[in-house]
């Protein structure tokens, strides 16, 4: 028998990645609630099975096509999140192949039948698992209507309101551990548009989807942090994403990508899908802001951050950014209004020239630091995203700004600035 078995199903944290280099303490974050979602994110086709697979099907049922979803592949796609520790995925695992757990006495595999009875489309999924759907409820499609609001084109599928909410229970096989699994999916069925008849007709396999949403919560360095994966339940897509929200805004990051907290970077290091756990670490704590150093755009002269200032903002340009470009007079306004503020310009881009005549254009007057390529404090601690990217410290360091809207940034400014 399986050492699965063996062990009686103990939920144990295989699934755990551990943690890369990182600098400091490693936290765990609460789970918060689970968000049910307006509608459900529909992301696994079913696929149709053999015809020698042994099932039963109710009588009357006319047009049968049996397909089924195979929770194993949760794994496979897990093991792809992990790309720091996990070279490839394991992609043999989607059949297990481990001797009786392929048998019919696990619930890893879910079969759905679609087909017609007395000329109405119906749906029958075998909630239970046994391969029987006789036992099981059969659901009644509503005839599709088509949509006038929507372009439609020949042979291409589409959405429809149709869906079933369940809560399933179901298991697959980790490191010879059987994890026993409840989520609350959906399913549903898709239409196809015949543009020669100009009429809907359902498709043969149906889909299933998430339900909810995971939702962490925690305070670190002094800041509210909340955590919502927005590709969540242990049934994922191909990447884990996350949406983080402190009191300087949100943002999107994947696993291992620096998170600005504080006067801190952090960074997701595992997502346990299975027990819903997720840790953080220190990524650089505290960011020593003194050590961005460049060379000025108007003299070469190299220098540094100058920290003295209590209010200070960072700009990040491009020449080839247009959004960049229309922001510099504003910033020049900035300037002139605001003179408790320090700035720091850093401008990345392969024609100096071009970058020197828009400096000389909007009068800026304040040190602008030029780089050919991104330096390395951008890949790392400052995790610039996206340009025009701006950043406001307070008198400690602390990032209580960072993104692309000036006037956000500019509403901090003069927050702090009438705190002086």
């Amino acid at each position: 028998m399986l050492k699965a078995l063996k062990n009686k199903y103990l939920s144990v944290y295989y699934l755990l990645v551990l943690p890369a280099v990182v600098f400091g303490q490693r936290y765990n974050l609460p789970l918060k609630t689970r968000l049910t979602m307006p509608s459900p994110y529909f992301i696994e086709w079913s696929y149709k099975i053999d015809s020698l697979f042994s099932y039963k099907i109710p009588e009357g049922i006319l047009n049968p096509c049996i397909s089924q979803v195979t929770f194993s592949k949760a794994l496979s796609m897990l093991e792809q999140l992990q790309c720091n520790r996990i070279g490839k995925a394991k992609f043999e695992s989607y059949g297990f192949n481990t001797g009786e757990y392929s048998s019919m006495n696990h619930r890893w595999k879910m079969l759905g039948l679609r087909g017609t009875i007395e000329g109405k489309e119906v749906l029958v999924l075998d909630e239970n698992f046994d391969y029987d759907m006789t036992n099981d409820s059969i659901y009644y499609l509503p005839k599709p209507v088509l949509n006038d609001t929507i372009p439609l084109y020949h042979k291409v599928y589409y959405k429809t309101d149709f869906k079933i909410d369940r809560d399933i229970n179901y298991e697959f096989l980790h490191n010879d551990i059987v994890h026993k699994i409840s989520e609350p999916l959906s399913f549903t069925v898709l239409v196809v548009y015949d543009s020669l008849s100009k009429s809907l007709t359902y498709a043969d396999l149906f889909k299933m989807g998430c339900g909810d949403k995971l939702v962490f919560e925690d305070v670190l360095e002094g800041e509210k942090v909340n955590i919502q994966v927005v590709s969540s339940t242990t049934y994922p897509i191909t990447k884990s994403d996350f949406k983080i929200t402190t009191s300087a805004g949100s943002c999107r990051k994947l696993l291992k990508e620096p998170i600005p907290i504080g006067a801190s970077s952090f960074i997701i290091d595992s997502f346990d899908l299975i027990h819903k756990c997720l840790y953080l670490s220190n990524y650089r704590t505290p960011y020593d802001w003194a050590s961005i150093k460049g060379t000025s755009i108007s003299t070469d002269e190299s220098f540094t951050f100058d920290l003295k200032s209590d209010v200070k903002l960072i700009h990040v340009w491009s020449t080839w950014c247009q959004p960049c470009i229309r922001n510099l007079p504003k910033l020049k306004e900035l300037n002139q209004s605001l003179t408790n503020v320090s700035m720091l310009g850093i401008c990345i881009g392969m024609n100096k020239t071009k970058a020197q005549e828009h400096v000389a254009k909007n009068n800026l007057d304040w040190p602008i630091m030029y780089f050919e390529s991104k330096p390395d404090f951008f890949k790392n601690e400052m995790a610039v995203e996206a340009y025009p990217c701006y950043v406001v410290l307070d008198a400690n360091n602390k990032i209580l700004y960072k993104g692309s809207n000036l006037n956000q940034a500019q509403n901090q400014l003069e927050i702090l600035s009438m705190k002086k």
